[in-house]
């Protein structure tokens, strides 16, 4: 009986432990949360009615037999309001189902 009672209170006490360091690790993570809202947004500011300022931008489009989804997600890009000569596509397709013969429609 003594035996149990041990085990009861070995299983009950590493319990605790792991409650007290996932406390710990939810603590450290809202002091680094108030840590960054004090922080100063150095961010580097575009003025986008400015063409010479608009940064040019890459989207990657990884994709493996996503048959499915590709028409869609070609889609969907294709209709982004981004200037033309500032934006470059990438569809990295890796696929060996014949989602790579499909083309989105227009």
């Amino acid at each position: 009986m003594a035996l149990l009672s041990y085990i009861a209170l070995f299983l009950y006490s590493f319990a605790i432990l792991l409650v007290f360091f996932y406390g710990l690790a939810q603590f450290n993570l809202l002091i680094n949360y108030l840590k960054s809202k004090r922080q100063i947004d150095n961010c580097q500011k575009f003025n986008f009615t400015n063409p010479t300022e608009i940064p040019l931008v890459t989207i990657q489009l990884p994709i493996f037999n996503e048959k499915y989804v590709l028409e869609r997600l070609l889609t969907t890009i294709a209709k982004l309001d981004y200037p033309k000569g500032k934006l470059e596509i990438q569809v990295l397709d890796d696929s060996t189902d014949d989602s790579i013969s499909l083309k989105p429609k227009n």
